[in-house]
Formats: C-alpha cells, structure tokens, sequence
C-alpha cells in the first residue's frame, strides 16, 4: 500500500490500497516534495486502527492518547480569564487556530486566554501519540 503520514507525527493521514506497483520511487518523492507535512511512502498492507508510522523501523506502532486535563470549557474575552490545559508532554506541538506551532515546556501546562469573542480551535501534537483537538468558546461579558 501506499501511505501517507504526517511527517512530525507519523499520523496515518491516509492510504492507497494496491497501488504498490504503479508507484514509483520518483513517484513518491515528487509527491513528498509537493506535500510539505506528509510523506509517501510504500510499506506492506496492515492494520492501521489507531497506529502511527515510525520511519526508522519502518513500522506500525500503536499511537498513545494524550491524558489532557482542562479547567473549563468556556474563557471571558477579557485577556485576564483564562482556561489551564495540563499534562502536556514536553516536546508537544500546539497550535491555536491552525497558527504557528508553539513547543510545550517542561511545565507541561498551556494557558490559553484571549481578546476576542469566538471560537477557538485548539490542536496538540506529537510524535507517536494520536492528534488532540478542542474548541474553546470565548464570549464577551458586556
């Protein structure tokens, strides 16, 4: 099969059955190069039900679940409310609204806090573990 994973996750973000002999490596590589957070790559038929692929074993591995605790779910758009997410791994990749990735710390809290009413999308990755997602109402209190 042909599989295509996140680059920094090694998440399945999606295969293609049988089509092991039409592609070639170049192929391959033109397709890599085209997609800048995924790679194509051939590998054998197998289950992928909540796996990840690490490239230097060139294997399936079962993805872990983030055990994220967050203190509520909705934050005043005041810039002082705020909403802790806690027991982050260090290393983690956090991004707020498809925005620039922020690298979680040893402290392994994010506070999320803002200035505008809306909806927030709030994403949390890392390498071997499944994607964490959540949305973050924030209201003005006028």
């Amino acid at each position: 099969m042909i599989l295509y994973y996140d680059t920094e996750t090694g998440a399945v973000m999606a295969t293609a059955m049988g089509q092991d002999d039409s592609w070639t490596d170049e192929m391959l590589t033109d397709w890599t190069n085209k997609n800048a957070t995924q790679t194509a790559v051939k590998t054998a038929d197998s289950k992928i039900i909540n796996k990840y692929y690490d490239a230097s074993a060139d294997e399936f591995k079962t993805a872990t679940d983030f055990n994220i605790t967050v203190s509520k779910d909705r934050v005043q758009s005041n810039n002082s409310d705020y909403i802790d997410f806690s027991n982050i791994p260090e290393g983690s990749k956090i991004s707020v609204d498809r925005g620039d990735d922020a690298t979680m710390d040893a402290s392994g809290v994010f506070r999320f806090t803002c200035t505008d009413p809306g909806t927030y999308e709030v994403r949390i990755k890392k390498y071997g573990y499944n994607w964490y997602y959540k949305e973050i109402t924030a209201y003005d209190n006028i």
